[in-house]
């Protein structure tokens, strides 16, 4: 079965181009030839988001690239082959040769390093579709117009650059290029970002680093073990929370399970399966929370037709048991452990940042009195004054 890839000529491989060109229509049928040019403001922002690693102006990357208009070249491939080969970025992986083959060659025409880019699976020409053209992989392989091969010149970013126009147009871009699913609250969603209180999407993924750049999210606090982080979505920061493969949030094994199983919601992002939604959603109320939410303990009776808490937890006891799962404490230390309703006990570092909490809770107590005191002390001051 055909498939549909492409390579990207960076600016400092431009000498090469002509001749790239008709090499590629020696082994692949070329469907379309971009030239684009990134915005220079927002090209050490595009390079991080493309390759999914931060990439800061003036990176070695950017400087062997070149900054200037580079091209695109969408090809099909009629006879894929798939072998194992050794990759710079990912070690041993199983490619579509041709490409990899014809993308080390080029690379060796134009000096070495990485001046030029290819897909190695369908999996990547998703990924690099999607963000360069805004394009899904399914509806432009099977596009009848591709007789034109002039080469179109495009002055644009990657799609979600300064911001998202939807949150409809985000969830388009994960779905073609990451793993993920949004945990709950995802009701009415994507038209409303937010449901009752519950004001952040969470989103679990097994790549932390490559959705934040491909979102484009920025963190919201400075530790570096918090996960929230903020989205301009047409002209609001919408607040997002990525847990991720083996962060504890819950048992690694499930969260893998949650992943694998995932299905699609009114064809437009990523949930759990029903069972993962229930138990994962069961074990947010009560593990995660100090005390189960009015609003929780309703939506869980309807899922399950059980509303006494006691028999809720053993439940869930009974599901993680059942499947080789584990109660986990968080790695995120703001993440409440509700380790005291499991009979568990918990690590000094939780316990020693419980403490730390406590602390400040009771010198902000402190400082409300003494300053209630105070206040009291200037009236009767200036009531004796008065008196004089």
């Amino acid at each position: 079965m055909k498939e549909l890839h492409l390579f990207i000529i960076w600016d400092n491989a431009q000498y090469k181009k002509n001749e790239i060109l008709a090499d590629i229509e020696n082994t692949f049928k070329t469907v379309k030839i971009f030239n684009i040019k990134w915005n220079d403001e927002y090209f050490s922002s595009n390079l991080t988001r493309f390759y999914g690693t931060n990439l800061p102006k003036n990176s070695f990357k950017e400087k062997e690239c070149g900054m200037g208009r580079f091209t695109l070249v969408l090809v099909e491939d009629d006879n894929p082959l798939y072998e194992e080969r050794e990759t710079i970025s990912r070690g041993l992986e199983t490619v579509n040769t041709k490409m990899f083959d014809a993308k080390s060659k080029y690379r060796k025409w134009t000096g070495g390093g990485h001046k030029i880019h290819a897909t190695n699976s369908i999996k990547e020409t998703k990924h690099d579709l999607m963000l360069l053209l805004g394009k899904d992989y399914d509806g432009f392989i099977n596009q009848t117009n591709k007789d034109d091969l002039g080469e179109i010149n495009l002055d644009t970013n990657l799609l979600g650059c300064i911001q998202w126009n939807s949150l409809e147009e985000l969830f388009k871009v994960l779905n073609e290029s990451i793993n993920y699913v949004v945990l709950r609250n995802f009701d009415g969603m994507p038209n409303q970002y937010y449901l009752d209180s519950h004001g952040d999407i969470d989103i679990l993924t097994d790549d932390l680093e490559n959705i934040i750049h491909l979102v484009n999210a920025k963190p919201v606090f400075k530790e570096k073990y918090r996960v929230h982080f903020s989205v301009k979505i047409n002209n609001f920061l919408v607040r997002f929370d990525f847990r991720y493969v083996g962060d504890n949030y819950y048992d690694k094994k499930w969260q893998e399970n949650i992943l694998d199983t995932r299905e699609l919601y009114n064809n437009s992002f990523y949930i759990p399966n029903k069972e993962n939604y229930t138990y994962s959603l069961i074990y947010h109320a009560l593990i995660h929370k100090e005390k189960l939410g009015v609003d929780y303990h309703k939506r869980i009776s309807t899922l399950i037709h059980e509303s006494d808490i006691h028999i809720i937890l053993e439940k869930l006891k009974d599901y993680l048991k059942n499947n080789g799962y584990n109660f986990s404490e968080p790695k995120d230390l703001t993440v409440f452990y509700n380790y005291k309703l499991l009979n568990y006990s918990i690590s000094k570092k939780r316990e020693l940042f419980y403490i730390y909490l406590n602390m400040r809770k009771n010198l902000s107590f402190l400082k409300i009195i003494l300053l209630l005191v105070k206040k009291k002390l200037k009236r009767i001051i200036k009531w004796v004054l008065l008196i004089k």
